[in-house]
């Protein structure tokens, strides 16, 4: 996501559980480029369910699909112990324990648990992270009633100004999405 472009759209579109079959090569691919390439160590399941979630909108199966795929891949890293991991997630980052946390309890509530679970990931990334402090901004926006244009506009104004920070740290991830 080091060239931003994509990804903040995506993330405005997972928060809001829309889905435009227009934005669907390039925004997907974006999303792909960035789960793929977190590091499956820390972020195993995490990594797992949006790669899974993302391919499943790709293919164009619905949301709701998607989420089921997302769900059934963490359900899968769990049974094999991703990396060791097993059931107690030592070694998962903060980011995914949040995550995971974040869409189990929405799942509980009967609610979406995609922008919860995006939201809960990219937070903790977000002091360090531009594509994270850009995809934060947007997902406020978005609580906050803002449209989606009003969100995609919040993300990159966070985005582009977190990035000239000296504390900034481009992700391989937020590069990759960038690249794609």
């Amino acid at each position: 996501m080091t060239k931003m472009r994509p990804i903040i759209a995506l993330l405005c579109l997972f928060a809001l559980g829309c889905y435009s079959s227009k934005l669907n090569d390039p925004l997907l691919d974006a999303a792909e480029g960035y789960f793929e390439h977190l590091d499956e160590s820390k972020n195993g399941p995490c990594k797992l369910a949006a790669v899974s979630f993302v391919r499943s909108l790709r293919s164009g199966q619905s949301w709701d699909y998607g989420v089921r795929e997302a769900t059934r891949a963490v359900d899968a890293a769990v049974e094999k112990g991703l990396s060791s991991l097993g059931e107690s997630f030592v070694g998962l980052s903060p980011s995914c324990l949040s995550a995971m946390d974040a869409f189990e309890s929405a799942l509980k509530e009967e609610e979406d648990p995609v922008s919860p679970s995006l939201r809960a990931f990219l937070d903790p990334l977000s002091e360090s992270d531009p594509c994270a402090k850009g995809g934060v901004a947007a997902i406020d926006a978005l609580n906050d009633g803002r449209g989606v244009t009003e969100a995609f506009k919040a993300g990159m104004e966070s985005l582009v100004m977190w990035s000239m920070q000296p504390t900034a740290v481009p992700t391989t991830s937020c590069s990759k999405a960038g690249m794609r």
